[in-house]
């Protein structure tokens, strides 16, 4: 069955017509990034200065609690909106995006929980799992080191408002997923659909929401990691591609951040404890 999407994220008052992303059904090779389904409008609202994402927030959001580090809101509004393919689908067979964040100096983190906020059909996971990895030294055209990997239990529900569905995919585990000390790494949480008995997984996509806006709403934690996000896809042809710039996978429109997040604790490792004690 062919798969049916997309509409253009800046389109708020309709949906332009549904597109296929079967390859079979188009002369041009499938592309990852939802901009290219569909057009934005002419008169896109314009950021007032060039975005540099600050840490403003002094409480977290109340979806990410124990919360280490949340990127921030996707803006439909901003002209940079976009987002790309994250997903294990019927028409999908892989595609993920891999997105860094840090460790602050002096801490160590245990993760228990990692989510990402898409666009997507409908609130629906099924099997109701996701895949997850934390990485380092992801580069172009290479995946770097996988720390730890795995597919756990995920939930899904309804996050965003107004015309655009958006909703937030969250793996969350009873004991540690991981323990990081103080560097960057990359993260990726990609959510299945993959039920051939389930009506939904026919017409099922899930995209990735980028962060565009200065300083991200909502954003809590250390400072974003911009312009090192990678998409890799079997399904596409990608390897480890840069999702930012004219060459990168959203051709130069957004995807700079991507709103993810992390849950868990934080202390501060022997080395720190150990200068404060002097």
């Amino acid at each position: 069955m062919t798969k049916k999407t997309l509409f253009s994220i800046l389109m708020v008052a309709a949906l332009i017509p549904l597109v296929s992303r079967s390859g079979a059904a188009q002369e041009e090779a499938p592309r990852p990034a939802v901009r290219d389904h569909g057009p934005a409008p002419p008169s896109a609202p314009v950021m007032a200065v060039p975005f540099s994402p600050l840490s403003t927030a002094s409480a977290p959001p109340s979806w990410c609690k124990p919360c280490l580090w949340y990127a921030g809101d996707f803006d439909v509004n901003n002209k940079n909106a976009n987002s790309v393919a994250n997903e294990k689908t019927l028409a999908v067979s892989q595609a993920a995006v891999y997105v860094p964040f840090t460790v602050p100096q002096g801490k160590t983190w245990s993760i228990t929980g990692v989510f990402g906020n898409m666009l997507a059909a409908y609130d629906v996971i099924d099997p109701p799992q996701a895949d997850w990895s934390f990485s380092k030294g992801v580069s172009d055209g290479n995946g770097g080191t996988v720390i730890k990997s795995g597919t756990s239990p995920a939930t899904i529900e309804l996050f965003g408002q107004g015309n655009i569905p958006e909703y937030q995919v969250m793996v969350k585990v009873k004991k540690p997923m991981v323990t990081l000390k103080a560097g960057e790494y990359w993260l990726t949480v990609v959510p299945y659909c993959t039920n051939s008995n389930d009506s939904y997984c026919s017409g099922a996509y899930y995209y990735l929401a980028d962060v565009e806006d200065d300083p991200p709403p909502n954003h809590y934690g250390p400072k974003n990691v911009l312009d090192a996000s990678y998409f890799t896809s079997s399904y596409f042809g990608d390897y480890y591609v840069p999702t930012w710039g004219s060459s990168g996978v959203c051709g130069g429109t957004g995807c700079d951040m991507f709103s993810v997040g992390l849950l868990g604790t934080a202390k501060a490792d022997d080395g720190a404890r150990a200068m404060v004690l002097r």
